[in-house]
């Protein structure tokens, strides 16, 4: 504003000498008639201060705490987009990762085990095994007493037992069991969505009144700075009162408290969202565990294991009648249970896998699966990454240090493009300006250098400096020098309607 007022009061002086010399008594007066009043005005240029800003910029922080073991960069260094640049000591999480990769190995290892099914060489011992069992059924000849026929009776019931068992199924007591937990599973999953869901939304509230205060200290530590500036011009800068430096000074504290708060908020909200994505996964792996239990205990009697009861009970009631009846009788029965009990091996070991089988081993893979992307998320973590391509401007880290969430790491700037962003725009100029008008930019630092630029943004939102409304605008450098730095003070002539 007050660079304005200079050439107007210039055009002011001109005007009254003018009238002064050409007016109606001045030397300068004719007698000519005098020129009818004109519709045209003067449109002056606004003209403001501003800073030089890079195309991006971002203060870079860690999510998670620890020792910074290495600086990959220094500062100056031109780094690419995805660029590691701090790295954290990662000892403990490598270790955790590479526990989570040997998991899913194993985990993958049952599962392919299960589709390939035995062995060639499994089958070939269960082959042998029958051969023997064929071959020796001629040569079996045992010294019978009472003890033998006490064991062969136990055995037979054993065995018929267990086979009855197997066809009666599941006890009633276990698939209740298995049921509840089932029910209990899938209530926590949804529990656990509820929980975790509104514990986000509680968190991007807190995000939301953290950035609320950061802006309302801001105003209040501009409006304080402003009133001083204000104060030293009138004053000069020793006659300051010191109250209005302490309370510049708190203002200034006020803000980095609330920039602080808001930077524990924004890690708060996203652990909630990555907390919602684990636990929601973790519950319902719960739930697929607490299915597959309830599969197995439901599921028929397998047929190897029927084939294996009833070779077994038939070569229990083969050696109780050897053991009874006529030994040539009882050898005979006796090599051909073995011989049956042998067929029964081969079958178990031919039998393809059950569906419940395939189906733990699968959620086991699954959940093998997530911890490894959980691990390794977490270790990828510990390395500071450039968001985007620029130079580092500033690093706040030294190796040995503590990082984390609260700690700024590094200052990062694109520096492929400049633009200005003016600093004193007032309402009554902004209101003169559009988007897209031409502007000139002079420099202090570079005395005779001007570049052309165009207006690219005007922020909606004015913010109070001194008593006056002020507007920032973003004025886009058509031009570029290789000599402009960082927050350089420019002068931006805005060509106005």
């Amino acid at each position: 504003m007050r660079k304005l007022i200079i050439p107007l009061l210039a055009l002011g002086l001109i005007a009254g000498g003018a009238y002064a010399i050409f007016g109606p008594n001045g030397p300068g007066a004719q007698s000519v008639a005098p020129p009818l009043p004109t519709m045209n005005t003067v449109t002056l240029p606004v003209s403001v201060e501003g800073r030089v800003m890079p195309a991006q910029q971002a203060w870079l922080r860690f999510e998670r705490s620890g020792m910074v073991s290495e600086i990959l960069v220094h500062e100056g260094e031109s780094v690419a987009a995805g660029q590691v640049l701090i790295r954290l000591d990662d000892r403990a999480q490598l270790l955790a990762v590479e526990q989570a990769e040997a998991a899913l190995s194993r985990a993958q290892a049952r599962y392919a085990q299960l589709l390939a099914g035995a062995s060639p060489e499994a089958r070939a011992v269960a082959d042998a095994a029958l051969q023997v069992a064929v071959a020796q059924a001629t040569q079996v000849a045992l010294a019978v007493d009472q003890s033998d026929v006490q064991a062969a009776e136990a055995q037979l019931a054993e065995a018929r037992a267990a086979r009855a068992e197997l066809l009666a199924g599941a006890d009633a007591e276990l698939v209740e069991q298995a049921v509840a937990a089932r029910d209990q599973a899938v209530a926590a999953l949804a529990a656990q969505r509820s929980a975790l869901a509104a514990a986000k939304v509680n968190a991007q509230l807190a995000l939301e009144q953290a950035a609320n205060v950061v802006r309302d200290r801001q105003a209040d530590y501009s409006r304080i700075y402003w009133e001083n500036e204000d104060l030293r011009q009138r004053l000069g800068d020793d006659e300051l009162p010191q109250a209005r430096l302490d309370a510049e000074a708190a203002a200034l504290r006020a803000v980095q408290n609330a920039e602080i708060a808001l930077a524990q908020a924004r890690v708060a909200a996203e652990q909630a969202a990555q907390a919602e994505i684990e636990g929601i996964a973790a519950a319902e792996a719960r739930v697929r565990e607490a299915e597959a239990r309830l599969a197995a205990l439901l599921a028929p009697p397998a047929a190897d294991k029927l084939a294996a009861l009833d070779a077994r009970i038939a070569a229990a009631e083969a050696t109780l009648a050897r053991l009874r009846g006529d030994p040539r009788q009882a050898q005979l029965a006796l090599a051909a249970a073995q011989v049956a009990q042998a067929q029964a091996q081969v079958a178990q070991v031919n039998a393809a896998p059950r569906d419940h089988e395939l189906a733990q081993a699968q959620a086991d893979v699954a959940a093998a699966e997530a911890a490894l992307a959980l691990a390794r998320l977490e270790y990828d973590k510990l390395n500071l990454r450039a968001p985007f391509a620029g130079v580092v401007a500033q690093i706040e880290l030294h190796p040995g240090e503590l990082a984390g969430p609260t700690t700024p790491a590094l200052l990062l700037g694109d520096f492929s493009a400049w633009h200005v962003e003016t600093v004193d725009l007032n309402e009554i100029d902004a209101a003169r300006i559009t988007t897209g008008a031409t502007a000139t930019v002079t420099f202090d630092a570079l005395p005779g250098l001007s570049l052309p630029g165009r207006v690219q943004a005007i922020y909606p939102h004015g913010v109070d400096r001194l008593g006056e409304v002020v507007y920032t605008t973003v004025i886009e450098l058509l031009q570029s020098d290789p000599r402009l730095r960082w927050n350089m003070t420019a002068t931006v002539t805005i060509e106005a309607p």
